[in-house]
């Protein structure tokens, strides 16, 4: 369940609200979830329900939620002190190291480092694409090159872009 779903129906139901039972929240993608959208959830459950346990559950190293807030690193931190936090070190989705730094390096509003540069400023060139074992690529373009172009190019031929499903771009403008 969403915790949007929580919320939206216990205001819109008509009799028995179906989360009347729950007695154990577990909240998956924590780092997403909103600092208001958390204590709404609880307040409800709390108080409409049998809630006896919360399990939250995500990288506190992801992007955090688009509202105001960092919920998920806060409640970590706080709770790390008493024992009540576990964190674990093993990544077994990331094929590099690098990508796991950049990701921390980026939650922390830090710039990422690259393993390759492509330099693009001739709007008639093809470039030479970056070896297949780089992960993080930097797009230099030149002032009046525009963005859209580039992104056509490297999705044409840039290493590990193939596959849709598992392919990763991040722009970064200024």
């Amino acid at each position: 369940m969403m915790c949007f779903q929580v919320v939206y129906s216990y205001y819109s139901r008509a009799e028995t609200w179906r989360f009347s039972e729950v007695k154990v929240l577990v909240v998956d993608e924590g780092s997403l979830v909103s600092v208001v959208l958390l204590s709404r959830v609880l307040k409800l459950l709390f108080h409409h329900a049998q809630l006896a346990k919360l399990i939250i559950l995500g990288d506190i190293r992801q992007l955090p939620s688009i509202e105001p807030g960092n919920m998920l690193c806060n409640v970590f931190e706080s709770l790390k002190s008493r024992s009540w936090s576990v964190e674990l070190r093993t990544n077994h989705r990331a094929e590099s190291q690098l990508i796991i730094d950049n990701s921390t390096r980026i939650s922390r509003q830090l710039y990422p480092k690259f393993d390759a540069v492509l330099r693009i400023c001739d709007l008639n060139k093809t470039w030479p694409m970056p070896s297949p074992e780089k992960k993080f690529i930097f797009v230099v373009l030149s002032s009046e090159y525009d963005l859209q172009p580039a992104i056509k190019a490297l999705l044409e031929g840039g290493p590990g872009l193939e596959d849709a499903e598992q392919s990763q771009f991040i722009s970064f403008r200024r």
